[in-house]
This record gives C-alpha cells, sequence and structure tokens, in this order.
C-alpha cells in the first residue's frame, strides 16, 4: 500500500537522521576562537545540524519512543503488504533497515534516560550502540533510493 511505502521512506530517512546527527551538532563557541574578529558570527542561526541536536524536539525520548514504535509497526507492515505486490520480497531492505534503525534509536534512547544497565551481547552492542552513526546513514541511503524507485524489487 501506498501509505506503509511512504511511512517506509520518511521513517527510514527521519530516524536515520536522528542516529547520525544526534551527537555532531557544534555550538558557535566550539568553532571560532576568542582573537578573532568576528563579533557577527556569534549569533546563532539555525542549521540543518540543529534540527536533530540535544536541544530539538527529536531528540527528546518520548519522540524517539514513538518513532522507534512506529518505524517498527511500518516496517512489519511493509514485509506483509509489499509497494509492488511482490509478497515478501518487494520491500525486504527497506523493511529489515527500518527495522535495525528503529530497535537501535529505542536501545540508545533507553540508555540514555535509564539508570539501569542493559545486559547485550558484546556483538549486538557494538553494532547498535557504537555503530549507530553507521546504521543512521545507511537508513538515510536506502529511504533515499526506496523514494527515487519505488518499483524497483528490493531482494
Amino acid at each position: 500500500m501506498e501509505q506503509f511505502y511512504f511511512l517506509a521512506v520518511l521513517l527510514n530517512i527521519l530516524i536515520g537522521f536522528i542516529l547520525f546527527y544526534k551527537d555532531k551538532a557544534l555550538s558557535c563557541e566550539d568553532t571560532l576562537e576568542k582573537d578573532d574578529d568576528v563579533s557577527f558570527l556569534e549569533e546563532k542561526h539555525g542549521s540543518f545540524e540543529d534540527l536533530f541536536s540535544e536541544k530539538s524536539f527529536l531528540t527528546s525520548s518520548k519522540v524517539q519512543f514513538v518513532l522507534g514504535c512506529s518505524g517498527i509497526i511500518v516496517s512489519v507492515m511493509l514485509l506483509l503488504s509489499p509497494f509492488s505486490g511482490i509478497f515478501l520480497f518487494g520491500d525486504l531492505i527497506p523493511a529489515i533497515v527500518c527495522l535495525a534503525a528503529s530497535v537501535s534509536m529505542l536501545i540508545n534512547s533507553y540508555f540514555e534516560d535509564s539508570i539501569t544497565d542493559l545486559k547485550l551481547n558484546d556483538m549486538i552492542k557494538f553494532i547498535i550502540i557504537d555503530c549507530r552513526k553507521y546504521v543512521g546513514l545507511i537508513s538515510i541511503i536506502v529511504g533515499i533510493i526506496h523514494f527515487v524507485v519505488p518499483g524497483v524489487i528490493f531482494l
């Protein structure tokens, strides 16, 4: 169905940007030296990275929880009703990437907000937590490719 196709593309790209840019936002003080006379640059202008910074609403734990749960539901529904009509193989890679990015975002937001430690396998912890920027980048790329060529069978 077209609705799940649109939601899969949107969630892949949005979750990918949140995972990729969450810790990369730089403040103006980090980039300027004190000796420079560039006072006009001290004003903070909104940038694309500021949308995914720590102060943004997109990086709050509630929004991440809702996006993560939505991503899991959409990826399961995408497997059951693919856009091109081929059962299970039509949108396999975008659904798996959306599922992996959603789980990665849910676990990362749990680790940030929780005081207890969750026991995970070392390999899973490395992939989900340490390499979340790569998971986000893959999610962005798959979302863009899935948007540009909707009729291609992703095996």
